[in-house]
């Protein structure tokens, strides 16, 4: 029950036994270092070995602030833990790097022997010798390790984690994993461990593995949170155990999996994924399928709208043109679910049409370009498009209810171009690979508005329109390179809207001023099933998000030059009920001839 606080370093050379703190038979002490500890010596024969923190059938309390490094040693290891005649638990906590280096008869960053003691380390594990490794658990019950910085080890028989007849170990590891030969091994008799991963973990090329399980390991379970990266095999020879893949929604993987025996797969985001391997695909495009069909047309009703308002005040003019861009975006869920998945979008395009008045009724011919770039989950998944759109609006076909009521039609196509990461194991790619796709879909859009002034004064007028589309989307079946493939999908929308319009003249005609307040609503009524199939394996997904509210509101500003040039300025906004956020503005000059 001692309490010791030594500030400044620890540094020793030379000896054949080099420990920097040393504890034996001790009970509920607390250590506290704040300082470096540093071991350097000659490779001698027989030399018994170096330790930064050793702890031997004790239940302390020990807190170093401060590095510890070791070279030149053989048998060195950074925190070294023996504990076979306790059953109390103690805590060594190291805030700092372990670098080891120089030895040539092995080196090991954490080592529990028969431990109860639970273990943090705040920085990275180096370790350079021929016979290494990152932490070693043996003999061990119960115990918790969290190294939240890298594990590198270079040598030519390493290991980064190795768990032997060890049951009920939880391991964490923050940071990336690197080593010569195995990544993670749990041999001997060891069941019910617990394995978290939040970075990269590689093996060496060739057969050695990222994970191996020998024939008497059971019951263990690897989880791979977001972040994580598997580049080398996964072996598996023992019973039930388990890949927990906790990788956000919109990730893919193509995990090849060896051994005797078969892994558990579970995937905690909600993705496609087919049983018994571990083929997933993220979600991306299929969950934001209903907003983009929705985008896609929004900017053409906001000009449809604008064309109707000015055939309803008798100012339509014959030849008109307007160009866009707009930024949407979604920060996504925390809990890295399909349901709100984070995703930014980039559109910009051009609206013209004529209007045509020989007829009884006029008629407006619209015509509509547009490219944009998607981009789901932090780069997991692209998409960029180039979009053609062609239609016709009649802007007062009837007089209903005091108001006019207008209708329009609308096909298009639409050449997509997609870009997804997959995190793949197979040799040649790193951990991740990216694959591409090519595609096509077809758009097609029936709507109608209702327009009516609300009041009409002559520098001040209020409008509301109500309008509704049905919105179909035909998008053909098309594969990922060998390891995805979609079936066609037909997609039917029903998008409604109401609006509040002010139009302010202030100056004489001179300037005109519009305001819109609206909230407009899309419901996926058809379509909802996306079939695929992940390695050959048919699946599906059925979409999660298929109805949602926007609130929205536009200012729109004209100066008229001549009574047939006018310069124009437009700014539009959306907030929706999924946490979706839109700007886009516009600005340029048009005339009539």
């Amino acid at each position: 029950s001692n309490t010791t606080d030594l500030i400044g370093n620890i540094t020793a050379s030379g000896g054949d036994i080099a420990l920097g703190l040393y504890l034996t038979g001790s009970n509920s002490n607390t250590t506290t270092l704040t300082g470096n500890i540093t071991i350097s010596g000659e490779e001698v024969v027989g030399d018994a070995g170096a330790a930064g923190i050793y702890v031997v059938d004790s239940y302390d309390n020990t807190i170093q602030t401060g590095n510890i490094t070791i070279s030149g040693e053989e048998d060195a290891v950074g925190i070294f833990i023996e504990n076979f005649s306790n059953s109390s638990l103690g805590n060594t906590i190291q805030t700092g790097d372990i670098t080891i280096s120089g030895g040539d008869d092995g080196g090991f960053g954490i080592y529990l022997f028969g431990a109860w003691n639970d273990t943090i380390v705040t920085g990275n594990i180096s370790i350079e010798d021929p016979f290494a490794a990152g932490i070693i658990v043996e003999q061990s019950r119960g115990v918790s390790i969290q190294v939240n910085g890298d594990i590198s080890l270079i040598g030519g028989d390493t290991v980064a984690i190795g768990l032997e007849d060890s049951d009920s170990t939880s391991i964490t590891v923050s940071g990336d994993i690197t080593t010569a030969h195995d990544a993670i091994e749990v041999i001997g008799d060891s069941d019910s461990n617990t394995i978290t991963l939040n970075g990269k973990v590689s093996a060496n090329a060739g057969d050695d593995a990222a994970i191996y399980v020998n024939s008497t390991s059971d019951n263990n379970t690897f989880t791979l949170n977001q972040g994580s990266v598997i580049d080398g095999r996964l072996y598996n020879d023992g019973s039930n155990n388990t890949l927990k893949l906790n990788l956000g929604a919109g990730r893919s993987y193509a995990l090849e999996t060896t051994g005797s025996s078969s892994w558990t797969i579970e995937d905690l985001n909600n993705r496609p994924m087919v049983t018994g391997s571990a083929y997933g695909i993220g979600v991306g495009n299929i969950e934001t399928q209903g907003h983009e069909m929705y985008q896609r047309t929004y900017q053409v009703n906001q000009t449809l709208q604008q064309r109707q308002l000015a055939n309803y005040k008798g100012n339509a003019s014959p030849y008109w043109i307007n160009s866009y861009y707009n930024e949407s975006s979604r920060l996504g869920s925390s809990n890295l679910s399909s349901n709100n998945l984070q995703f930014s979008n980039h559109r910009s395009g051009i609206n013209l049409g004529y209007r045509v008045t020989q007829y009884e009724q006029p008629i407006e011919l619209l015509f509509n370009y547009e490219t944009s770039s998607m981009n789901h989950d932090d780069f997991n998944h692209q998409i960029s498009s180039d979009s053609m759109m062609g239609g016709v609006l009649m802007p007062n076909i009837q007089h209903i209810a005091g108001g006019e009521l207008s209708v329009n039609a609308m096909v298009g196509i639409s050449d997509l171009r997609g870009n997804r990461q997959v995190m793949t194991n197979s040799a040649g790619y790193s951990g991740m690979r990216t694959i591409g796709s090519d595609y096509q879909a077809k758009h097609y859009v029936v709507g109608a508005g209702w327009l009516k002034a609300l009041f009409k004064g002559e520098m001040l007028q209020t409008y509301v329109n109500i309008g509704a589309d049905i919105n179909h989307q035909h998008m053909e079946s098309y594969r990922e390179e060998a390891y995805y493939k979609f079936d066609s999908r037909d997609i039917t929308q029903l998008q409604t809207r109401m609006t509040l319009a002010v139009d302010a003249q202030p100056f004489n005609n001179k300037l005109n001023i519009n305001l819109n307040l609206g909230v407009e609503n899309r419901n996926m009524i058809a379509g909802t099933q996306q079939g695929l199939s992940l390695n050959n394996t048919k699946t599906g997904y059925s979409h999660m998000n298929q109805s949602n509210t926007y609130l929205t509101t536009s200012l729109n500003i004209s100066y008229p030059f001549t009574n047939t040039l006018l310069a124009y300025a437009g700014y539009q906004y959306f907030d929706s009920g999924d946490d979706i956020k839109m700007s886009s503005g516009q600005i340029g000059v048009s005339g009539s001839f």
